[in-house]
């Protein structure tokens, strides 16, 4: 039975997207909980919303108008969609080599539509594709590269970086895999417009004045231009490109559109392209760590951000999510390279210092879950969360 609507708005419930098909009843008892009635669409029978099997990835780019609109049908699930089929550690060199090859590709875009040369968007088929199955793989290996500072220029190292969250998260929301798709490329492309910008406006070190403001806002157009040129490409990218800044409370732009008016893929856009631009280097800010990060998106909850997908943004990554660097309560030093499902408190560490803050030869990694007491018999856990560089430490140096 599928719920097409109910009897208040639903904003005000748990549910993340409008629309959902009842599979349990824990689902019943929750819409019992809020709701006296609601709307089924009466025309479909099945238990399973369409696209929500584990269907393959296809190998290139379609558009096939079968995947629902962004603004319909998901919450977060009862129960993973998917579920991680390889180790961390095992699928990290795929991920680097995958991540490599995007990159590349992606500056030579970059580059193309910088210098006004035909652009062959095809190209990133492979590689896009690649990327969003290394993901359903186990999204950790991935999401560690997004952490990686300064290795790439900000202007495509961010797009690139937000295409691996925004993928990740619509991963946890358990969403099919042609929406997988359509949200790495929509958030791949939604800032290519900034080439179309003076390079100094980019590369200024102070605030912007209301007149340079003015033209930086211009490259969301300019980015659903070009979006839109490229015939291969979703349509529901340029969607994205058009409204991932906007923001809940309705002060965002370019048309300051207001909750449930922003689809559903820009309201993701937006919290994945606000935390990786405050998690990197800009050149008008210092980077926050991954933790503050979080902290500072839950202060955004209901005014910038819906405060059900920011929740769920949260349950995502962790409370520590990959990259954040922290002490223990022992003293030693180490950096999150993965978190545990089911407690999200206790995630894997890689130890980069001892208890005397000296160096190891080769990294340590602990797991918290398994690892529950210090050699004293003491309790063994994460004491505080470190800002990026403490301890002269740069991640990049032990994980490139």
């Amino acid at each position: 039975m599928v719920v097409c609507d109910l009897d208040r708005p639903w904003l005000d419930t748990p549910f993340l997207l409008q629309g959902f098909c009842i599979k349990t009843t824990g689902e019943i008892e929750t819409l019992k909980k809020y709701c006296k009635y609601v709307y089924i669409d009466a025309s479909t029978r099945s238990s399973v919303v369409p696209g929500r099997h584990a269907a393959s990835v296809p190998g290139h780019i379609t558009k096939t108008g079968n995947s629902p609109k962004p603004d319909a049908v998901f919450f977060t699930p009862s129960e993973p969609v998917y579920k991680d089929s390889i180790s961390v550690k095992e699928e990290l060199v795929t991920a680097i080599n995958v991540h490599r090859d995007l990159t590349a590709r992606f500056e030579e875009l970059f580059k193309s539509i910088g210098s006004d040369k035909t652009v062959d968007i095809r190209r990133l088929e492979a590689p896009v594709t690649q990327m969003v199955e290394s993901i359903l793989r186990n999204q950790d290996a991935c999401l560690f590269l997004t952490t990686l500072k300064g290795i790439n220029d900000y202007s495509y190292g961010h797009c690139i970086n937000s295409s691996i969250l925004a993928t990740t998260f619509g991963r946890y929301l358990g969403l099919p895999r042609e929406d997988l798709t359509i949200l790495a490329w929509g958030t791949l492309l939604f800032d290519i417009g900034k080439v179309k910008l003076p390079a100094e406006l980019l590369k200024k070190q102070s605030s912007y004045t209301d007149d340079e403001f003015t033209i930086i806002k211009k490259h969301v157009e300019y980015s659903a231009q070009l979006i839109r040129e490229m015939k291969e490409i979703p349509e529901e990218a340029v969607e994205i490109a058009l409204t991932h800044h906007e923001r809940f409370d309705g002060n965002g732009y370019p048309l300051g559109r207001k909750g449930p008016a922003i689809p559903a893929f820009g309201r993701i856009a937006g919290i994945v392209d606000t935390y990786d631009a405050i998690t990197n280097i800009r050149p008008h800010a210092q980077p926050l760590s991954p933790h503050d990060a979080i902290k500072k998106l839950y202060q955004w909850r209901n005014t910038a951000f819906m405060e059900e997908l920011i929740e769920a943004f949260i349950q995502c990554l962790g409370i520590y999510p990959i990259g954040t660097l922290v002490e223990l309560t022992t003293g030693q030093v180490g950096i999150v390279i993965s978190q545990n499902r089911t407690r999200r408190l206790r995630p894997k560490i890689s130890l980069v210092l001892d208890s005397r803050k000296i160096s190891y030869g080769i990294s340590p990694v602990i797991d918290l879950i398994r690892e529950t007491e210090d050699d004293n018999g003491n309790p063994l856990g994460i004491k505080n969360v470190l800002v990026p560089g403490s301890y002269g430490i740069d991640q990049n140096k032990y994980y490139l």
